[in-house]
Formats: structure tokens, sequence, C-alpha cells
């Protein structure tokens, strides 16, 4: 396979990933969330540079700071009243908590920061499925 054709075959895969939960918000935000949480663990597990593959908790490091990013920037702060507001105080305790949490080669920061977006997490996945059910 050439250069070109990996390329085109690469961006095919994305498009058609994307186009999966492109109709529906409340499903994407679901995956984003999920997402997040399994890339903070990650992180967590490899918190101590000793212990953990340093690579890994780089990798899952920046990832979870762009999904928080994504998170955080697709709130509607003004129409969204105060849930908007405490949703993005809970992701940006995640976010401080990964940069203490890396800085100290710790992870107990980000294993409480787990704990509230998992808390986040169901509830969305349950205001989610009644939204299916009416």
């Amino acid at each position: 396979m050439t250069g070109n054709a990996r390329v085109k075959a690469a961006y095919q895969e994305t498009q058609a990933e994307s186009s999966l939960y492109a109709g529906n918000a409340e499903e994407a935000t679901l995956v984003v969330l999920g997402e997040l949480i399994k890339s903070m663990r990650v992180f967590a597990e490899n918190a101590n540079p000793r212990d953990g593959k340093p690579e890994i908790r780089t990798h899952h490091f920046s990832r979870a700071l762009t999904i928080i990013y994504a998170l955080q920037s697709g709130l509607d702060l003004e129409k969204g009243g105060a849930l908007a507001g405490k949703l993005f105080q809970v992701y940006e305790y995640a976010r401080q908590a990964l940069i203490k949490d890396l800085r100290s080669a710790r992870d107990d920061m980000v294993s409480s920061a787990c704990g509230a977006l998992d808390e986040v997490h169901a509830s969305w996945q349950t205001a989610y499925g009644e939204g299916l059910n009416r």
C-alpha cells in the first residue's frame, strides 16, 4: 500500500467513525467521557515513572487533556446554566488533577477526579437512556 493509499484509508476510517456519532450529541458525549476516564486511569496506572511506562503516561496525559479541552469547549455556559457551569468545574478539576499528578509522579488526584467523572458518566447514561425510552 502506498503512502497516499494509507492516508486515504486512515481518513476514510476516521470519517466512518465520526459519522457514527454525528447525529447524536448525547451518545457522542458518552463515548468521549468514557474515553477520558479510560485515559485518566491508564495515566494513573503509569503515574510513577519508576513503576510505570513513561511513554504511555505521556500519551494518556496528552490525550486526556485534549478530551477535557473538547468537553469544556463544547459547553454552552449561557444556555446550559448552572449545570454547564458545574460540568466545567468537574472537567477543570480533572485537568488540574492530571497536571498535579504528572508533576508529583502520583495518582491520588487523578483517581479522585476519575470518581467524579464516573458519576457524571453514570448521570449521562441515565439521562440518555431515559431520553431513548420516550
